[in-house]
């Protein structure tokens, strides 16, 4: 199991360039039969701007912004109960 983690506020505000790196990630897990070390940020930050745009569906009007990539390593602590 691989979990990719986003740093960015709110629910659901990834972009479609996050989507697109963490599709290929899993894409190179099939082939390979193995993960590969990618530079996750890198690679999102190769598509253009209008793919940077975080996916709020909650925002009224639409978001427009561009971000950057926003991967990070994290290691959730463990959960609470058994």
């Amino acid at each position: 199991m691989r979990q990719l983690f986003v740093n960015r506020a709110g629910h659901r505000t990834h972009t479609a360039a996050e989507e697109l790196v963490a599709s290929r990630v899993l894409e190179d897990r099939i082939s390979f039969g193995r993960w590969t070390a990618l530079d996750l940020n890198a690679l999102a930050g190769q598509h253009g701007p209008e793919s940077r745009v975080p996916q709020d569906w909650t925002a009224t009007p639409p978001r427009e912004e561009t971000v950057a990539p926003g991967f990070v390593t994290h290691h959730p602590g463990h959960f609470p109960r058994p």
